[in-house]
């Protein structure tokens, strides 16, 4: 092969890899449309799970699945099994309820994610689009991620325990 060849040919490799790269990085990045369609907020997404399910809610995240918004709660019910309701975002409907094969993560002393949720509303305007009760080196963390006006989001981490605001 001659020199011109494998500078093509190098060349087009570079190209396919960059073109591959930014393909994944966009395919594992979320897109948003516009929150303030939806009908059917988080506390109202909760409540509806939480009357359908019964329980204490461990996690809450807004993703939009062919543009349709669906909300999806995992509660631990009195079962202590996880359970995850699909609300539609716009009706307020259940889509689905399935139990899960995650174990309940142990809730005793743990702050609620609904006084998670008020300490960060009390920092920051927004959407919350997701809450997670998290367990990192012992420790128990609530992290809430909000989209602001310009669709900038913005994550903070609120110790379960304490209920101290980390970030």
């Amino acid at each position: 092969m001659n020199v011109n060849k494998k500078r093509v040919t190098i060349a087009a490799m570079g190209i396919a890899a960059i073109t591959l790269l930014s393909a994944l990085s966009h395919a594992g990045s979320r897109q948003y449309t516009d929150t303030s369609a939806l009908n059917t907020g988080l506390d109202e997404a909760t409540t509806i799970a939480l009357t359908s399910v019964g329980g204490a809610l461990i996690e809450a995240e807004l993703e939009f699945d062919d543009d349709r918004a669906i909300w999806e709660i995992e509660i631990v019910d009195e079962a202590n099994q996880v359970v995850s309701v699909e609300i539609d975002g716009m009706t307020g409907e259940i889509v689905s309820t399935e139990h899960s094969d995650d174990d309940a993560p142990g809730l005793s002393n743990t702050i609620s994610m609904e006084q998670a949720i008020e300490l960060v509303r009390g920092a920051e305007n927004g959407v919350i689009i997701e809450v997670e009760l998290e367990e990192e080196n012992d420790t128990v963390i609530w992290e809430i991620e909000v989209l602001d006006e310009q669709n900038k989001e913005s994550e903070f981490r609120v110790d379960g325990i304490t209920g101290e605001l980390l970030q």
